[in-house]
Order: structure tokens, then sequence, then C-alpha cells
């Protein structure tokens, strides 16, 4: 070894102590690390999100439309980096999320579209509420829900709940709202007679009005002495109900009325529009969301860490309070999972390691890449702020296949270099410097195939971007541990040639040093046919390769594979006009359905969502699936065809998804948009559109969102007779919405707590039609009844009106069963490529088709990509065009074993299969790389024809081409196998990597010498332009000598 040499094998192996505390500050450093990395299932791959709530008491949806969101939609969307604009219009409320490109600052988005909204507020009716503005997306699924539960009364339960239970949970870090339902909400009515009130004259307004203006403190100043100062207050707030119901409203005929006298004061509950059961028994829930960009885990740990050490102490003996749903479960198993398949993955490759080189000291010099190279990982990804997530520990836990590969190969050759004579010292220098160039190409094309990945925009590469960057620092990382720590402890460790046989004489070890002795010359033999028989060879693998590429045709497309989170979500639409109470004993059927199932584990239901009466939805929890005989499809088909048997209802299943989040109707499978501007064009192609998906094979729970029989009374404006009278439309509408929602003008105060105090008709005034023609309207000539001024008429409007992109949208949707989704939706588009669309309209996909479609592309692009810069690294490392194009020959090559593989194994091809090929584009050149590199050292160093070169470099790197592809195999093996949590999303990735891995050396190491020798035909060519040059150049150099002129001298 050259004492001045700075090369940096040559560095450590001159300096081992440096070397080992080199290491072992890597380990440190990473293990500090691991345990401060946060952890969470994905990384996060929300869109920043800004939801606008206003309500508008009283109003209808197409009211809400045209007054409230269209304004709200108009002012927001001109604002930069907006992705889109969708909005809900229901009854009474408005719900516009404002959805940001991923990148842009939350904060300064949220104060944008503040500053949008209240310019347009001021031209919104007087009635229309404050808007609260959300930095998260109301479908969200809250991170932990907990139940509330105790033998009181149910607005006591739910006041608690309210002032003292949800403010320590809105105090936790990462937590966007808390939202408290079920129990009931006190309120003080006022409920007023609509004759009493004719008969006295007297309008609810006034009522109210009286109310406001008796029921209050008022400071008056101070009184200032010589030598003090006092305060001056009205002291005019009620202390009890009959102080209310004495309250004087007006005089009439000389007496005064009082609100005794016009209706009744009742002490009792908010009108329920939602109610929530767990297990069937009525609870008050708390459902914690988490912020957009929130780390669940950490959430959900705050949460529990709050109940523990705060909540709990405060509830009164006999209450409980309990953590129902927790979405952190399984985050934690998932991972755990990852971590046992890391262990035995790496164990596994040691093990092979052990089995080809029959030496303990290189196992053990070769096995110390994993652990250094795993946990100095950790330090890395601490630094770019990283978490412990499925992604980047699913990296890891397929970068233990091959993290061990740059050791093998620098052990292995340096292994060669003793058994040939050479002493460690010498072995471990020359052996590190004649591989390190081809070393270095492998690693480096891994690296140019995660660039592209890394760099992917979109969802995708927020997705995939930390799988791709933890593979590249943990390859990176081997890659120095390969050159520093595998030299050093073979020149320190490894005993000279005699000394190690001795050591090794053992039987066993001689029968598989023997093994491996026959399979090279098996090896041989094979290399020397197909070098004869060129053509053959490659027709033979041209065949295979097609044959494989047929398999493509019979395998399914999806975008996420279906995980067994054990639970699931059901969607649950009563006929238009249900009210609450209905609902809810239909809703008491499904429940006992689902309680009779034996692995039911929770059922926790919410009747009236978005406060529609008909709607209901259930998460349901099932036992882990280890513990079942059936999986999560099969027990929800089961749970289909019950459901199915209650008579008018419709439902839909929607599996609770990986990516925690939406578990509403756009995030179905299928899920098809149909837009235009008017429901007269927009309701028949919806319709259309439906039957379609119903009639398609493979299509369950098809439903639409449009509901258009939702009952209404609209009341028509007799215009000359309320000019008659002095009064507008408006005024009249004011009017009606006071006698039927109700005006809120005051609070009553009792001990701590104030409550609302509501005005309105009494119910059998306001519930009845023929008593709503008497709702009395205050005009300047008295109050009459509402038929003097207008005439009622019965029709029937949407429910809720949906909009996308500043246009109405109906999104049909439905789940897939028994087909992929590739083949569901390619038959809906062929059956709809011939229809002409109304003027005004479109039809777009939507949901997971929509993401499968955008992931295909980023991932077509990746892909091209990857070659490209795999071809860049190639021609760089060996100073050549046409070499890298040998090499790149083993790409298609892989492709047979990974095809395979998914379709053996009943895979559908998604996102986690095409990532695993483009992993597999990095992995499947080293093989090459190590064959083409050593055949060119050979014809370089010992002037061998490229005939003898390949006959001699195969075998050569038989067994590292073995050992390396045998460690990649086993090590993935836990994954591909496992039957964990979240295994469904990692198993197919894993698949394809082994199937490509398994198939790739056997084609390689049999095409590649065959297109060597093929490409070289150009290379020889090249290299003997290059002497006749360099002979003519130097003849001129001898003609010039002659003539007596020297070169440089002429020039």
């Amino acid at each position: 070894m050259d004492p001045n040499s700075w090369s940096i094998s040559d560095i450590a192996i001159r300096r081992p102590v440096f070397t080992t505390m080199v290491m072992v500050g890597m380990m440190v450093l990473g293990i500090v690390a691991f345990f401060r990395l946060p952890v969470d299932l994905f990384p996060d791959v929300s869109f920043p999100l800004i939801t606008v709530v206003t309500p508008y008491p009283g109003a209808g949806p197409e009211e809400v439309e045209e007054l409230v969101t269209r304004p709200i939609e108009d002012a927001v969307s001109s604002l930069s980096g907006i992705d889109t604009v969708r909005s809900y219009s229901r009854e009474g409320v408005s719900t516009v999320i404002v959805q940001f490109e991923i990148g842009t600052d939350i904060k300064t988005a949220n104060l944008d579209v503040r500053d949008r909204v209240n310019t347009v507020r001021r031209d919104m009716p007087r009635d229309v509420m404050e808007p609260s503005f959300l930095r998260l997306d109301p479908a969200a699924s809250p991170v932990a829900t907990l139940v509330l539960g105790g033998d009181a009364d149910p607005r006591e339960l739910r006041r608690f709940a309210d002032d003292d239970l949800r403010p320590i949970f809105e105090q936790c870090d990462g937590v966007a709202s808390v939202t408290v339902k079920g129990g009931a909400v006190r309120e003080i009515g006022v409920e007023l007679d609509a004759d009493k009130l004719l008969h006295y004259g007297v309008s609810v307004g006034q009522v109210s009005q009286a109310l406001a203006s008796e029921n209050l403190n008022v400071p008056a100043g101070r009184l200032t002495g010589d030598a003090t100062e006092t305060s001056l207050r009205l002291q005019g707030r009620y202390t009890d109900l009959d102080q209310l119901r004495d309250t004087v409203v007006t005089r009439a005929g000389g007496e005064l009325v009082r609100v005794r006298d016009v209706g009744e004061v009742v002490d009792h509950q908010v009108e329920r529009r939602t109610m929530v059961r767990v297990n069937g028994q009525e609870a008050v829930s708390l459902e914690v969301v988490k912020q957009s960009g929130g780390n669940t885990v950490a959430v959900a740990e705050e949460v529990k860490h709050a109940l523990e050490k705060e909540a709990l102490g405060r509830l009164p003996p006999g209450w409980t309070l309990d953590v129902a749903i927790d979405s952190s479960g399984f985050i934690e198993e998932s991972l755990d999972d990852l971590k046992v398949s890391i262990l035995v993955g790496g164990l596994a490759a040691i093990g092979i390691i052990f089995l080809f080189m029959l030496d303990w000291r290189s196992t053990f010099i070769s096995a110390l890449a994993l652990p250094t190279s795993v946990v100095a990982t950790f330090f890395a990804m601490y630094m770019v702020d990283f978490s412990l997530n499925m992604m980047t520990m699913m990296g890891l836990s397929l970068a233990i296949g091959f993290l061990i590969d740059d050791a093998i190969v620098v052990r292995e050759n340096i292994y060669r270099h003793i058994e040939e004579g050479s002493d460690p010292v010498t072995a471990a220098s020359v052996g590190t410097k004649e591989i390190a160039l081809a070393v270095l190409a492998t690693t480096t094309s891994i690296l140019a195939v995660f660039i592209p990945v890394g760099f992917t925009g979109g969802m995708i590469g927020m997705f995939f971007r930390q799988f791709a960057f933890t593979v590249a620092i943990a390859v990176t990382i081997s890659l120095f541990v390969a050159f520093t720590l595998d030299p050093m402890l073979s020149a320190r460790m490894v005993k000279a040639k005699g000394l190690q046989e001795e050591e090794e004489d053992w039987g066993p070890l001689n029968l598989v040093r023997s093994a491996i002795d026959s399979l090279d010359h098996v090896y041989r033999d094979v290399l020397e046919w197909s070098l004869r028989w060129k053509i053959t060879t490659m027709m033979l693998a041209s065949l295979i390769f097609f044959l494989s590429l047929g398999s493509v045709a019979l395998m399914g497309s999806e975008f996420v594979p279906k995980s067994d989170r054990g639970q699931f979500g059901v969607s649950i639409f009563l006929p238009a006009g249900s009210s609450l109470e209905h609902t809810s004993e239909v809703m008491a059927e499904l429940e006992r359905i689902t309680l009779a199932d034996p692995d039911t584990e929770l059922v926790y239901t919410t009747i009236g969502v978005s406060e529609e009466a008909r709607r209901a939805g259930m998460r349901i929890t099932m036992v882990p699936k280890h513990e079942r005989l059936r999986s999560l499809e099969d027990v929800m088909d089961d749970f289909r065809k019950e459901y199915a048997r209650v008579p008018g209802i419709k439902f839909s299943f929607q599996e609770v998804g990986l990516v925690e989040g939406d578990a509403d109707i756009r995030q179905m499978p299928v899920s098809i948009n149909v837009r235009g501007d008017s429901f007269d064009t927009l309701v028949p192609l919806a319709d259309r559109v439906s039957a379609l998906v119903k009639s398609t094979p493979g299509i369950v729970d098809a439903d639409s969102t449009w509901s258009p029989g939702s009952p209404e009374l609209s009341v028509v404006v007799d215009r000359e007779e309320t000019s008659r009278l002095g009064i507008s439309a408006g005024a009249v509408g004011a009017a009606m919405r006071a006698a039927v929602v109700g005006d809120t003008p005051t609070r009553f105060k009792d001990g701590e707590s104030d409550w609302e105090v509501r005005v309105r008709l009494r119910p059998e005034d306001r519930n009845e039609r023929t008593r709503v023609e008497a709702l009395p309207i205050p005009t300047y000539a008295g109050v009459v009844p509402l038929r003097q001024v207008a005439r009622l008429q019965e029709t029937t409007g949407p429910s809720t009106i949906e909009r996308e992109q500043r246009q109405r949208q109906i999104t049909v949707s439905a789940n897939v069963l028994g087909r992929s989704l590739g083949e569901v939706v390619g038959e809906i588009e062929a059956n709809m490529a011939d229809w002409d669309l109304p003027e005004g309209t479109s039809i777009s996909f939507g949901g997971e088709t929509e993401q499968m479609r955008e992931s295909g592309a980023a991932f077509g692009v990746a892909l091209l990509l990857a070659v490209i810069f795999t071809y860049i690294v190639l021609a760089s490392q060996f100073e050549s065009f046409v070499h890298p194009a040998t090499i790149m020959a083993s790409l298609p090559l892989a492709l047979v074993g990974a095809l395979l593989a998914l379709f053996l194994t009943g895979k559908a091809f998604g996102m986690s299969s095409f990532i695993g090929i483009i992993l597999l584009m990095g992995l499947v050149t080293k093989n090459a790389i190590l064959l083409v590199d050593q055949a060119n050292q050979l014809r370089d160093e010992e002037g061998l024809d490229k005939h003898d070169a390949l006959l001699k470099a195969g075998p050569r790197r038989l067994r590292p081409i073995l050992m390396t592809s045998a460690a990649m195999v086993l090590g993935m093996l836990p994954t591909a196998l496992s039957t964990g949590a979240g295994s469904e999303f990692r198993s197919p990735m894993a698949i394809v990597v082994i199937g490509g891995v398994i198939t790739s050396p056997v084609l390689t190491l049999v095409v590649v010498p065959v297109l060597y020798t093929w490409f070289d035909v150009l290379t020889a060519r090249h290299r003997r332009e290059k002497r006749e040059a360099a002979a003519r150049a130097a003849l001129s150099d001898q003609d010039t000598e002659i003539l007596g002129t020297p070169r440089g001298d002429a020039a």
C-alpha cells in the first residue's frame, strides 16, 4: 500500500482508530436522532386548505348559493396559488373550501382569504352571520374521538363537554378543532301564540326588542367625591324567568301587554339537528381534528396526555371519558411491522453472505454496513425534517437488501486477492481501488433513479419524496462505509491464505464451497453456449420479455391497494323530508344488524350529518384482522347484503384509507364530476351517467350527490298589497324568519353559565302549513297575517348544491367489487366516448381515478428521467457512449420477473408497484456494471480479446452478483410476505423488486455478454479509427522533423 496515497480507503486502512471513531460518532448521532424523529403514517401529502363556513339561518340551499356562496367564490378565486375552489350550499349554511397548491404558506393564505371574504361580507344580507375560517377540510376524519358518559341530564353532559372538556383538547399542539356532538343544549324559549300576537297587534320583533332593551347592565359613569370615586351601574339583567315573563312589550287599549300575555316562557333545549350514539347508546362525543399537515401520532398522544393529566380529574363522580376511536394505533402497528421486516430482512441478508463467503470474518465485516448505514440515516433524516413514517421506513426495509451490496462487492474482491496470495493490507488497498469505480457507478445509478422521483411535483412527489431521499441517503452512507470501514477491518481482522484455509476446513463448509465451484463451471458452459449461439440467445430472451408483457393485459390497475385498517365508514341517506326521529329509528335497526356481527368492536353513529335530518353515518371498527377470518372487503360486502333488506334507504361504504382524511363521496374509487351552470341540463346528464355507472359490472354503492326531493313551501309576495301596507318583500322575509327560526336577542344568566333566549312562534303555529298562513307580519297599518300579503305554494328543491371551479356540480360515485378500478373506468369511458354533451356541460373523473392517472403520468416522466440519468452516469463511468447501452439492456430484462411476480401473486398494478419498478431500474444495472467493468479491466490489463475476457469475467463476478441478488431477495422478503398493518401497500413494491431481482441476474449473465460482443464492434471501429489517426499524426511528426522544422515552430 502506498503510504502517501490520499484515497479514502487507504486513509481508513492507515488510521483505524480514526475510522472507528467516525463510525461510532455516526451511530451515536443516529441513535439520538431516532428517538427525536416525529412519527406519522405518511409524509404530509395534504393540500393547504382554508374552509370558510358562513351560517345563514333559515335560508334555503339556492338562496345560500346566490347570496353567500357565489360572492365568496368570486372573491377568493383570483388569489394566487389556488388549486381548486369547491363549495356546498345547504340549508342555513355555506361551506367554501379553498384548496391551495402544495407549498403555499397556509398562514399567509388564511389572511388573504379573510381579506377577500371581508370585502364582500358587507354586501350580504343582514341576517348572514359572521364567517369562520378553518385551516382544515370539514370532511377530514378525526384523529381521535372521545366519548363522555354518565348518569346525568343530557344537557349537563353537553354543557360539561362544551365548557370544561373542549378547551382542554383545543389547547393541544396540532389540534385544529374539537367538535362536540350529541347530548342537548339548554335554551330559554319564548314561544309565542300567533293568534294572541294578531289580537294585540304585536310582532315577534317587538317581543325580541323588548327583551333586548330590558335584560342588560349599563355602566353609567363615576361619582367623584373629595377623596373617593364610585362607579355607577344599572343592574337590569334578569335574575329569574318570572322577570322575563313580566317584561312589558307594548300597551294595547290602555293595558300593558306583557310577554306572558302573548306566549309562554319555557326552560328547554335547542331543537336537535344531530344525534350521536356509540354502540346504540346515546352519548356526547368530542371529535378531535388535526391541523392540515399536522402529525397524527403526535396529536393523538397530546390528546391522550391531556385526557390522563387534566380531563379525567375534572369529571364528576360516576362519569366516564374514553377514547373510542384512535387513528394513531394503526400507525404504530404499521411501523412496528416495518421494524420487524427490517430486522428479519437484515438477518437474512447477513445469512446469505456467510453462505457464499464461508468466512465468519468476511460476514462480520460486510454485515457491519447494515446497522451503520441504517442508524446513520436516522441522523440525516432528522437534519432534513423527515419523520418516521411508512414511506421512510419502507424505504429502509427495501434498502436492507442492497445496503449491504457495496460492502459485499468490496469485501468479495478483497477476499479474492487474499485467496490469490496477497497479504491482508495489500489485498484491502488494491481490492478496494480495483472495484471502486464499479461500486461508485452502481451506487450513483441508484441515486440517478431516485433523483427524478424525489423531485416529482404535486401530491405524488410529496408522497414519495421522503421515500426516495431516505433510500438515497442510506445508499450514500453505505458507499462511504464500504470504502472505509470494510477495507480497514479487512486489513486488520483477516488472516493470510494458509491460516484462513486451516481455520475453515470443516465438512459442511466444504460441501457449500464445492456447490459454488460447481455453479461456476455450469455458468461457464452456459456462457460459452450463449456466446456461440448469439442470435438464438437473443430470440429466446426477446420471446420471454414479450410473453411477460402479455401478463399486463391480464392484470388490473389501481391507485393504492386496499388496506385493511379494521375500520370503514357507511353513509346512509333516507328519502327527502325524513325527520330526525325517523332517521334515528332506521339507524337503530342498522346498528342492531351491525352489532350482531361477532367481529364488530364498535359502532359510532352520527344522525343528522351536516345537520341534514335525512343523512346519517356510521364509523365501524372491527376486531384486528388477525382475529377474524374475513377480510375487510368481505365484511363490508356481508353488511351490504344485510343493509339492502332495510327498506327506503340508500347507502355507500367507504374504507378508511391509508391516508387519514376524506371519507366522503368524492374519494370513492369511481367518482365522476358532471358540471354545468343550470340544473335543467345538468340533472338529466347526471342521471344518464348514473344509469351507465350502475349498469357496469363490478359496480356497487352507486349514488350521486343530487337530491332534488326536499320539500319546500315557497311564499310568493303580493307586491301590490305590500306596497299599499308600506312594507317590502325583505321585511316580509325577515318577519317569517323571526317567526319560524326565531331571534336570539339576549341571554339569560344562570349561575356561572348563560344561555340563549330564543323568541319565535310556538311549535303548533310554525310547523303546520295551515298555521304558516297566519304568521304575523308587521306593517305600517298594524300586524297582519301572512295570507294577506302573500300566497303559499309547495315545491321541491335540492338539499345540497355542490359547486367546483365556480360551476354547479353533481358527483356520481361508486365502489368497485370483484374487478380492478382501471377495468371499470375503462369500460365506463368507452361507453361515454360517443356522447354529445349539452352546451356548457362537462364530464370529468375525480377521486381515485384522477389520482391514479396523475400518478401514472408523474411516474412515467420519472421513469424516463431515471433512464436518462442512469445513462449519463454509466457513460461518465465507462467513458463510452456504447457500453452504457449494453448495461441498460438489463432494464427490460428485469421487467420479466417484476410483471410475472405481480401476475402470479394476483396483485393489481398501482402506485406502489410502479415505484417498485423505478427502484428496480437502479438495482438491476449493478449486475451488468460489475460484469462489463470486469471484462473491460481484463482486456485493458491482460490484453484478452472480448470472448476470453467475458468467459473469465462472468465466472469471476458470478459470486458477488449472486450474493448481492440473494441478499436483496431475502432482505425484502419479510416486507413482501408481511400481513401486518399497512402491508397491503408495501407488499406489491417488494414483490416487484424481488421478481425483477430473481430473473435479472439469470438473464443479465447470459444476455449482456452477447450484447457486449455486438456493441463492441462499434467501439472496436472507434478504437481502430483512433489508432489510425494517431499513426497519421506520428507520421506527420516524422515528416516535419525530416524537413528540419520543429512542429511547434511551424505552428
